[in-house]
């Protein structure tokens, strides 16, 4: 079982940077992954003007957890368009493509990734609801 949650204390987010070999970005928001109480997973992330920033979405090396991380990159991206931020861009690098398409994501020309987050999280409305 795994839990997503938010990293209030930056000394803690500063950790778990490291134990992801990724590096540690003081200004960023970040969520943790835990698997069966072991932290598991990292995702920082800004918020920027009209949008958010997925900097690194990332397991501890030798975790791999195709679904935990779906579900946490779904959590951040949520909670950026709670924000009223409804577009989030990623990089190559800051996750396996296969995660961000998985997510939403599409490929740009310049070679990052843009989300649409417009209703993605609304539920359905009731001109969407089935016949």
């Amino acid at each position: 079982m795994f839990i997503i949650k938010p990293i209030i204390e930056k000394s803690a987010q500063e950790h778990l940077c490291t134990l992801c070999e990724v590096p540690y970005l003081p200004y960023a928001m970040a969520y943790q992954a835990e698997l069966e109480g072991e932290l598991a997973a990292i995702c920082q992330f800004e918020l920027q003007n009209n949008s958010g920033y997925i900097h690194h979405l990332v397991t501890k090396p030798g975790i791999s957890d195709h679904e935990m991380m779906i579900i946490m990159g779904r959590t951040v991206m949520n909670f950026i368009d709670l924000c009223e931020k409804h577009t989030c861009y990623a990089s190559e690098a800051s996750a396996n493509k296969n995660l961000l398409c998985a997510l939403g994501f599409k490929l740009q020309e310049n070679g990052e990734y843009i989300a649409h987050m417009e209703g993605m999280f609304s539920g359905c409305s009731s001109k969407h609801e089935p016949k």
